[in-house]
């Protein structure tokens, strides 16, 4: 989806889904709070049927040393069954460090995740494709380590997946 020439070729974008009405997404607050980002958004369904909505949070990273999407799903939330006219206020929130990439090659650090300095812009809305950008960026100053794993050919790392603890699915890594 994001490596060039590749959308034109895509029929059904990343987060893509089909409903019989349409919402509105309102970011109320957005910001980064004791190592988490914070996003408060009002997703009204604006049309004439009863509806759910996933309201979907990417970032784009700076590209340093270590390649990078473009964009990167960072979370996710669902909203209750809305009637047409009601809202939901959805608080989407992940933790600073889920930003980090993993030098696998080991180009500033072997087998460490690492939050390259720059800027990292945050977009919001329902797929890849369908975003708007929000007003808050967030700095890193410097190349910041946010883990070390260093284990054994053979063991297996497990890792939450994207979204709220309590959504999260689990990532399997086995380590070669």
């Amino acid at each position: 989806e994001t490596i060039p020439g590749a959308g034109e070729k895509v029929n059904y974008p990343f987060g893509f889904g089909l409903s019989y009405t349409d919402f509105s997404i309102k970011v109320l607050d957005a910001g980064e709070k004791q190592g988490s980002i914070r996003i408060f958004a009002k997703v009204t369904n604006t049309g004439k049927c009863a509806g759910r909505e996933v309201v979907q949070i990417y970032y784009s990273a700076p590209q340093g040393k270590l390649g990078k999407p473009a964009k990167t799903l960072a979370a996710y939330r669902k909203t209750k069954l809305l009637h047409p006219g009601e809202s939901q206020t959805l608080h989407i929130f992940f933790e600073v460090s889920r930003m980090a990439s993993y030098d696998d090659l080991g180009k500033i650090c072997a087998h460490a995740y690492l939050l390259e300095s720059g800027k990292y812009d945050f977009y919001i809305g329902n797929s890849v494709r369908n975003v708007e950008k929000l007003d808050f960026s967030y700095y890193v100053d410097e190349m910041t380590v946010t883990e070390i794993r260093k284990t054994e050919p053979g063991h297996i790392i497990l890792s939450p997946g994207p979204g709220r603890p309590e959504d999260a699915g689990v990532i399997i890594e086995v380590v070669k």
